[in-house]
């Protein structure tokens, strides 16, 4: 899935290297990704993946997507 948007991303963070970002795809969905790669991508896969060490996970509002970034940066900190 191609991303059009990047709405607000937070680099080297939990550790360098890695980000956090919430984005929007062609399919005019939000997303929430986390890690080491899909972070920095311009290509996202379409389904969700939870791992701890990188994943996505899909939302039908940007409103979602951000308070999911910023639940897991709360429990991070």
């Amino acid at each position: 899935m191609k991303v059009t948007e990047i709405i607000e991303k937070k680099v080297n963070f939990p550790i360098p290297g890695e980000a956090c970002v919430v984005g929007r795809g062609e399919n005019g969905k939000y997303f929430f990704a986390w890690g080491s790669e899909i972070p920095y991508a311009n290509k996202v896969p379409v389904e969700d993946i939870s791992s701890i060490k990188s994943g996505i996970i899909w939302f039908k509002t940007k409103g979602a997507a951000i308070a999911a970034m910023k639940a897991a940066v709360k429990a991070f900190n």
